[in-house]
């Protein structure tokens, strides 16, 4: 993934990184690992746009330190990840 990838491609990517290491629904993983895998596999593109983007999705929920995996971001597969706007109840 380059560079030039959506937020949309970045998030389903980051999220990727969760369910590559079984993270659990309601567990979290170190904000600084997530990161530096983003950035290892996306080349360096914009981790933020990605992790509002997974926000808005109800997918990811960043704690700072921690981003915790929230149960869309469980449920979530590569069909569900069709950019159809912010989830349910998700705060834009």
């Amino acid at each position: 993934m380059g560079q030039n990838a959506s937020a949309q491609e970045r998030a389903v990517a980051m999220l990727s990184i969760f369910k590559s290491r079984n993270v659990a629904e309601g567990e979290s993983l170190m904000a600084s690992d997530v990161f530096i895998d983003c950035q290892q596999s996306s080349g360096g593109a914009d981790f933020r746009a990605a992790m509002q983007y997974a926000e808005r999705r109800n997918w990811l929920k960043d704690e700072g330190a921690v981003i915790r995996l929230l149960d869309a971001g469980r449920r979530a597969t590569l069909a569900d990840c069709e950019d159809k706007g912010p989830a349910k109840g998700a705060v834009v």
